[in-house]
């Protein structure tokens, strides 16, 4: 059932020195809808390990593979004494999992940039499938290996660029505006129950944590070229320092993009018949 509230405002305006006065109104009309705010958020990838190779018979420095999402409901919510951010994480998925065992992912912020191929492959690939489903990481790194039309370049390694060395990261998607390395405050969780009009708990689609930063990363790239043109080759540093304010940030992507280009609903769902070209 649609709710409409009509309010009238009425403004007086004088007309002259006179005691006679000109009355304007005003209409405002509200109606109910099931259409959020169209707002323009960041588009990130959660990186996390997976539990393939880490039991109690194994070391953290076996060799683990990497589970990667889509994830828009990200919101900094402090920034002293440490960054915090709030972050909606969907239940029943993989990435969830992950988090909550390790306690620790990193975020990803992607780059609207088509060199990158991250509308065109990542988007797709992270954000239309789940990680019980698939192999992400394989399916990325085989993308890579046949040099597919639109994939991205090889995953990278963070694990040399942490403060600590003994810390095991999952690998990254390489191009991305920016890096954080997140960990859980806290061992709870925020979750939503509600009863519906059967008066049945129905569970919200979403859990939230809340979760520090503990170090973050951009990126830059560099040329070096011997003396054929045809060896020139492309080296991206990954590096904790903040870069100099002449220096251009890469544009990142946002849903207000996905939307244009039909990849996501005005709900802000995937859209099933989607494809990024």
């Amino acid at each position: 059932m649609s709710t409409v509230m009509v309010v009238v405002l009425v403004e007086g305006l004088s007309t002259s020195s006179t005691s006679s006065n000109t009355k304007k109104s005003t209409t405002i009309i509200y109606s109910s809808t099931d259409i959020p705010p169209l707002v323009d958020v960041p588009v990130w990838s959660m990186a996390t390990l997976n539990n393939d190779a880490s039991n109690e018979n194994t070391t953290r420095t076996t060799t683990r593979t990497t589970n990667m999402n889509i994830i828009t409901y990200v919101t900094p919510i402090s920034i002293r004494p440490n960054r915090l951010y709030a972050v909606g994480l969907f239940k029943k998925t993989l990435s969830r999992e992950n988090f909550l065992r390790e306690k620790t992912c990193i975020l990803q912020l992607l780059c609207d940039d088509e060199e990158q191929n991250h509308i065109s492959c990542v988007v797709k690939v992270l954000g239309g499938q789940s990680g019980y489903d698939i192999q992400k990481q394989n399916v990325l790194q085989e993308s890579f290996n046949n040099n597919d039309h639109g994939s991205i370049d090889e995953l990278q390694d963070l694990t040399s660029s942490v403060s600590s060395s003994e810390e095991i990261l999952p690998k990254v998607l390489p191009g991305c505006v920016q890096y954080l390395k997140l960990s859980l405050v806290g061992n709870e969780i925020i979750e939503y129950d509600n009863a519906n009009e059967d008066g049945e708990e129905e569970s919200s689609s979403h859990d939230i944590v809340i979760c520090k930063v503990d170090e973050m990363w951009t990126t830059t790239s560099t040329s070096t070229s011997s003396s054929s043109v045809d060896d020139e080759e492309e080296v991206v540093e990954l590096e904790g320092a903040p870069k100099k304010q002449q220096q251009k940030q890469q544009k990142y992507l946002s849903t207000g993009r996905l939307r244009e280009l039909g990849i996501i609903t005005e709900q802000g769902r995937i859209a099933i018949t989607a494809t990024a070209e």
